[in-house]
């Protein structure tokens, strides 16, 4: 898996990575089963070093947290929704996706609708960057003033 996913230098190829998952029927199950633990082990490392100094929250951005089963370590779970154009046009924008890269994308994770009854908050982003930076602010303020 190693020289599947990794640059010369050791980083994490996310391009190679994801056209492993998406086409190698076997990755998920492997990252799930190897990947992930160690993943895991990391993310309550830290959360515990962050507590420990005093930090009440920490944000933890996960792709693919529900499909992963991740949602029990978090106290609440913010979702981020915008329509299947808005989010193949952001892709096509940004990564140059074919029509065919950006189906596999959107059916390797769950539909919006499988999602949004676990989020505890629903951030819209089918609007400008501009007005997602301000839906979050205010619910960040939120939280802090808690």
């Amino acid at each position: 898996m190693g020289n599947v996913i990794l640059n010369k230098d050791g980083s994490l190829d996310k391009k190679r990575l994801a056209q492993w998952v998406l086409n190698d029927k076997s990755a998920p199950s492997l990252l799930r089963e190897y990947l992930h633990p160690l993943l895991l082990k990391e993310i309550k490392r830290r959360i515990d070093f962050w507590q420990a100094q005093g930090i009440k929250q920490v944000i933890l951005d996960v792709p693919l947290l529900l499909e992963s089963g991740w949602q029990k370590y978090c106290h609440v779970i913010w979702l981020v929704t915008a329509s299947v154009d808005k989010q193949k046009a952001r892709m096509k924008a940004r990564n140059h996706y074919t029509e065919k890269e950006m189906e596999e994308r959107l059916h390797a994770q769950w539909p919006l609708a499988k999602k949004i009854p676990y989020a505890d908050v629903l951030i819209d982003n089918n609007g400008s960057l501009f007005a997602l930076r301000g839906q979050v602010e205010k619910l960040w303020r939120e939280v802090k003033n808690k």
